[in-house]
Formats: C-alpha cells, sequence, structure tokens
C-alpha cells in the first residue's frame, strides 16, 4: 500500500502541472503522466514488432482526488490486458497505444479528457473510469463521435436508455442489489435501515434496493442519506440504529462504507451489516480493520489476501502475474474491471471488419458473446449495453473475505 500512495503523491505533482491533467503517450513532446508503477510493457516479453500505425486506446479516469487509489488501480487492470495483447502480436501485427488522462473525479474532467482524446489524439475505443456520471457524461461525446466507449461504474442509469457506442464492462449495480436481497430473505431479515451516498450511483442503488426491498417484502424503516465528502456519519448512524429494523443495508464506495462500518461498529451496532461490490474493496479493512466482520455483499469479484485465494483460475492467474510485478495485491477490485474492459476491447478490436471505422468496431463489440473474463461471461448480444447477468455471494468473517456461508453468519450473530 505504501508503493501505491507513493505513486499518487508523484502523480499528484506531475498532473498539477497540466489543466486536464497529465497524459501518458509516446508520441507527444510534452511532460507524460506518470505511471502507477513498473508496467506490463517494462517486462522481460517484449512485444512483437509492429507492421503498421499503432491503434490508439483512450484512458480517462481518476488519478488525483479522493478515488485516485481506485483509478490507479483501474489502469494497472488496463495496462496488463494491452501489454498482454501486444505482446502477441496486437491487432492485425499493429501494436495498441495507451492514452491515458485524469479526470480528478469530476464529469467536467471526463468530458475535457474525452474530447481531446477524440479531437486531437484520434482514439479508436475509450476506456472510462468506474464513476458513472463521468461515463454518462462522456457517452454523449462518444456517441456523437462513433467511438466504442467502455465504462466500468454500476450505476443502472447509463445502459438500457438507447446508447449505441457505450457499454458496460463490469456488473451492473442492479445485479448485486438482486443478490444482496437474496441474501436477505435467506437469513430471515424482514425490515432494514438503508444509508447511501447522495450521488448518481449511489440513489441510483438505493432505488434498486428499495425496489428489490419492497418486492421481497422487506420493510425499510429508515432511508438516509450522506455526502461523499463526509467523514463523521454519527447523525445518520444514530437515526439507523433507532429505526427498529433487523439490519443496516449500506450503498456507497468502498472508501465510505469503510468509515460508515468503523463507526457504526464505535456506536454499538453489533449486528450483520449488508451492502454490495464496495465490501470487496481493502480501505473495508484497512480503515475498518477488525469492525469488518459481519459484513454481507454481493459483487462480481473480490481481492482476496493472496492470489491462491482467488475464487477462480483466471483471477488466480492475473493476480499473481499482478503481484509478481508490483509486489503487493491490488489496492481496489477495479483492476478487475480494468483488465476486462480493456480485453473486451481488445476483443472487439480483433473482431472488427475495420479497426479504422468506429461503427464497424462498435458493432463487433455488439456481437461479443460467451467472452470469458474476470466479471464472468459477457454476452452483448442482448443490446443494452449490459454484458453480465449473474454476481457472487460473499461475507467478511475472521478479518477475511469468504463465500458466503449462512450458518456461520448465523452463528456469528448468536
Amino acid at each position: 500500500m505504501k508503493k501505491l500512495f507513493a505513486v499518487i503523491l508523484s502523480l499528484a505533482m506531475i498532473l498539477s502541472l497540466a489543466a486536464c491533467g497529465g497524459g501518458a503517450s509516446t508520441d507527444r513532446s510534452e511532460a507524460p503522466t506518470e505511471k502507477p508503477a513498473e508496467t506490463p510493457a517494462e517486462t522481460p516479453d517484449a512485444p512483437a514488432e509492429s507492421s503498421g500505425d499503432p491503434i490508439k486506446i483512450g484512458v480517462y479516469m481518476p488519478m488525483t482526488g479522493t478515488n485516485a487509489g481506485s483509478g490507479l488501480t483501474e489502469i494497472q487492470g488496463i495496462e496488463m490486458a494491452i501489454a498482454e495483447a501486444n505482446a502477441a502480436g496486437g491487432i492485425d501485427g499493429r501494436q495498441l497505444e495507451l492514452i491515458t488522462y485524469d479526470d480528478a473525479g469530476t464529469t467536467e474532467g471526463a468530458t475535457k479528457a474525452a474530447t481531446r482524446l477524440i479531437e486531437e489524439d484520434g482514439v479508436k475505443v475509450i476506456l472510462g473510469s468506474f464513476q458513472s456520471p463521468n461515463v454518462l457524461a462522456v457517452s454523449e461525446l462518444t456517441e456523437k463521435a462513433q467511438v466504442l466507449h467502455l465504462g466500468t461504474g454500476t450505476g443502472a442509469t447509463w445502459t438500457n436508455i438507447g446508447l449505441n457506442y457505450t457499454y458496460r464492462a463490469t456488473a451492473n449495480g442492479n445485479l448485486p442489489v438482486g443478490t444482496m436481497v437474496e441474501e436477505l430473505v435467506d437469513l430471515g431479515k424482514k425490515s432494514i435501515a438503508l444509508i447511501s451516498v447522495e450521488s448518481d450511483y449511489g440513489q441510483s442503488g438505493r432505488s434498486a434496493v428499495v425496489a428489490g426491498a419492497e418486492a421481497a417484502g422487506i420493510e425499510v424503516k429508515a432511508d438516509l442519506t450522506y455526502q461523499s465528502a463526509d467523514t463523521d456519519f454519527t447523525g445518520i448512524i444514530v437515526k439507523a440504529m433507532s429505526a427498529g429494523a433487523d439490519t443496516i443495508v449500506l450503498y456507497g464506495l468502498g472508501n465510505e462504507m469503510a468509515m460508515i462500518i468503523k463507526q457504526l461498529r464505535q456506536n454499538g451496532y453489533e449486528d450483520l451489516i449488508f451492502t454490495i461490490e464496495g465490501g470487496a474493496n481493502s480501505e473495508i479493512f484497512t480503515v475498518a480493520g477488525a469492525s469488518a466482520d459481519g459484513l454481507v455483499f454481493a459483487a462480481a469479484y473480490v481481492i482476496p489476501a493472496t492470489p491462491e485465494e482467488a475464487a477462480t483460475p483466471l483471477m488466480k492467474e492475473k493476480l499473481t502475474a499482478f503481484y509478481e510485478q508490483y509486489g503487493e495485491m491490488p489496492y481496489s477490485d477495479t483492476f478487475y474491471r480494468g483488465y476486462d474492459q480493456a480485453a473486451l476491447a481488445i476483443e472487439a478490436l480483433k473482431n472488427a471488419e475495420n479497426v479504422d471505422d468506429g461503427a464497424s468496431i462498435m458493432e463487433a463489440c455488439k456481437a461479443l458473446s460467451g467472452v470469458e473474463l474476470l466479471g464472468g461471461s459477457f454476452d452483448f448480444t442482448a443490446g443494452t449495453g449490459d454484458g453480465l447477468t449473474a454476481t457472487n455471494k460473499y461475507m467478511i468473517m475472521d478479518g477475511a473475505i469468504k463465500a458466503y456461508d449462512k450458518a456461520a453468519l448465523e452463528a456469528w450473530e448468536g
């Protein structure tokens, strides 16, 4: 973790010199964005010799600010997939060139970065961040420019709305919500107190939780919100605990939820806590510590303590490669998202009739089916923009993420 935050500090110093944050490109005279750490392209396996102009892939991601850690980790996943493709010969002998800009975690930063990627850099594909408002904002540009756009935000609002060039490279936030509701029912919970972040991501998730709970006959006894910049959650915690609900459900990003979980325990809350993919964030352990025991969540994937504890052989393979390169496990599950979005872009480019034509690349992505990646089997043929239809169940017990176990959870509750 020390390595990552040292890199974040270095990036902050470098990126402050550029209006949109720095960019990583091999053909610019301006100062390039510093890489998070040694990248796969710098490993002994040299890429195959190129037989044509490189195919440019653009990235906008929070590389400074509150969510910089997750953004840098997603870039590491993207870089790994790109390096693998280049080492295997690229696309028809053409190497892939990655151009990365910092969006600072804002919609304004994202649209500035995407505009630059489209108008100045001439990228063929854009890989978006895990922040849904930014993906939605950029989609207006990519639709108009006819550039394939793969995002990894889980907010439900930017798929199923008729976008032709924007696709989700992770699980729709509503998928884990449905699985979480199944967990609530399985554990006999009849009522909940819901705490969600006041953002597009949080409120789309909140709506899904409320709808799912009501459909399952679970009463929402408290419906509370907070701001992502908040650090003291005492007020809403007191309201949640006094609502008389069977349990508490959280919907927010990992760093926020880690603080809420810790403060819940400090205020005497001893029952199970339910959430979705944010439960897999490493900050749950670094901030909440032992307070995280009793957290039940649903997610497409998790970061285990070691590669050997990975949930699937493919996860083990990629985590092993990551650990060998960086000497530590990924900071966030955004590593998986980054790898998958880049791998999907590569598949679309491989299958496109013309890799220099945006419509051709989009049609190839839309036709992808049965692509087995870290998040599961991707299939975009339904035309909704969502490629995954299932997610997994987990819990935190004895300081570790484990597969969901009803008996163990009931025993923990006493």
